[in-house]
């Protein structure tokens, strides 16, 4: 059984579409945390940069930890 459920996994893996995307792997900490803005967020919130905008997404990734009693305040985003 644990031969099948190898080999189907194995296949599927294999079974890359053309335009997937390439992967990008970097050192962790190699993309400063900076300070969320104060228009964006009340209280202290540190933003981690995940990935930048492509030209398919437009858009910035991040991680964001908020000290406590931080919040988001409602904001829009210029990409959607």
């Amino acid at each position: 059984m644990k031969k099948t459920v190898a080999a189907a996994a194995i296949g599927a893996a294999s079974a890359i579409p053309a335009q997937a995307e390439t992967i990008e792997i970097r050192a962790n900490g190699s993309t400063p945390a900076v300070i969320g803005r104060a228009d964006n967020f009340t209280g202290q919130a540190v933003i981690s940069p995940l990935y930048p905008p492509t030209d398919i997404t437009r858009a910035t990734t991040g991680l964001v930890n908020f000290a406590p009693g931080a919040r988001t305040v409602w904001h829009t985003h210029p990409a959607g």
